[in-house]
């Protein structure tokens, strides 16, 4: 299951699913805030991204110690 938390707090949420069964190998550069009709215009502070998932007790770690 993918969870999404912005600023500590849980804003959504994915079905359960295989993950074995996605191929996410590429060649390509990570782009972030870049959609297909639109992109982010603004700011991103504290930006991280894992090889892993985070337990609920890092992510509240996390955002305990950045504010």
């Amino acid at each position: 299951m993918l969870k999404l938390y912005i600023n500590g707090a849980l804003v959504a949420k994915s079905t359960r699913f295989d993950p074995s069964a996605y191929d996410l190998a590429n060649r390509h550069p990570l782009l972030l805030g870049f959609g297909q009709h639109d992109h982010f215009n603004g700011k991103m502070l504290d930006l991280r991204i894992y090889r892993r998932a985070l337990s609920d007790s890092e992510l509240r770690t996390l955002v305990s110690s950045s504010r």
